[in-house]
């Protein structure tokens, strides 16, 4: 799943893909529990990198159930972590 910087993504291998910006938060340690806060976030946040996520479905137009999707990975493909 994990692209490198200047990697290459070989299209004939992916089905309809479509790409996402995101940020991602690299963690010194795992959060668990459903009342976490954002400063408790960041408290844990060694440092924040920008990433595209590039997601796929054999769904059509990505038009599917959430028992649907995920059963299929949730549409996850491939992901480039920035610099």
């Amino acid at each position: 799943m994990n692209i490198p910087v200047k990697g290459k993504i070989s299209i004939d291998e992916l089905i309809h893909p479509k790409v996402e910006a995101e940020i991602s938060f690299i963690l010194s340690e795992e959060l668990e529990g459903p009342d976490i806060t954002g400063e408790q976030v960041m408290e844990k946040t060694e440092w924040i990198l920008p990433a595209l996520e590039i997601i796929d479905s054999r769904y059509q137009n990505f038009k599917f159930k959430i028992p649907d999707v995920i059963a299929d990975s949730t549409s996850a493909s491939r992901v480039v972590l920035g610099n």
